[in-house]
């Protein structure tokens, strides 16, 4: 109360002597007070963000603590280089290049079990038949719509199954051998005679394709129309696949 009675006569006495001064004067505590306004302001937002990540970090551990370990990862993406021996990868900081997957979800003729389905490789992974170790993935650095760079995975049908692997071992990452590529590398792609950077450019589909319904950001992969099989039977359709064996 003492200071502020100061103050009010300090600021009586200048607008006796000069107005114009007072004027100035005024500016300046104007402008101090903003100041210390913004201030505390600025450090109540701080607070309430250290709060918000402190609630999304007890949520995340409590939920899913392998993202923990994926996001420490997804940090050292934006720095990271081009490996041609693999390196390991937590599944989770993987994107895919395709909007879709085949109708069968089954694996293609290009492929060394090919027309096996893609549930087959994802049970190997659930009852420990097959582990991730065992499955080596060619992935890209590609700066996506949104502007971030991330790891993106040539070998849709493996990460498909590897995510739904990971979706019932949330309390570890699940890890995965990665050859890392750029995606301007001009040097053979491991399948044929196209170059890395071909291979990638052909099987990504970028944002605004499928109809515009793709957005390229490869979080995100969908099923094309048809049924689910396995050597080209249905898995599903047990009458269907009995009367196609009889045949």
């Amino acid at each position: 109360a003492s200071c502020e009675l100061r103050h009010s006569e300090s600021l009586q006495g200048v607008l006796r002597q000069d107005p114009t001064v007072a004027e100035s004067w005024l500016f300046a505590r104007c402008q101090a007070l903003e100041a210390k306004l913004a201030s505390v302001q600025n450090r109540k937002k701080d607070q309430q963000i250290e709060a918000a990540v402190s609630r999304m970090d007890e949520v995340t551990k409590a939920v899913a603590p392998y993202m923990e370990e994926v996001a420490e990862f997804a940090s050292s993406i934006p720095d990271m280089q081009p490996s041609d021996d693999p390196i390991s990868v937590p599944v989770g900081a993987l994107r895919f290049t395709h909007h879709s997957v085949n109708a069968e979800m089954a694996f293609g003729e290009d492929h060394e079990n090919k027309q096996e389905s893609i549930f087959k490789l994802f049970d190997g992974l659930f009852r420990g038949h097959i582990m991730p170790e065992s499955l080596e993935l060619d992935v890209f650095l590609h700066v996506g719509p949104d502007g971030v760079r991330g790891l993106y995975s040539r070998n849709n049908r493996r990460t498909i199954a590897l995510h739904c692997f990971q979706s019932l071992r949330r309390d570890h990452a699940v890890r995965v051998p990665c050859r890392v590529y750029l995606d301007n590398d001009v040097r053979p792609c491991p399948i044929d005679q196209r170059s890395l950077k071909e291979w990638f450019n052909q099987g990504y589909d970028r944002a605004g394709s499928f109809k515009k319904n793709c957005n390229g950001l490869g979080r995100s992969i969908f099923p094309r129309r048809g049924s689910s099989k396995h050597r080209g039977y249905e898995l599903f359709k047990p009458v269907a696949c009995a009367r196609l064996v009889l045949e």
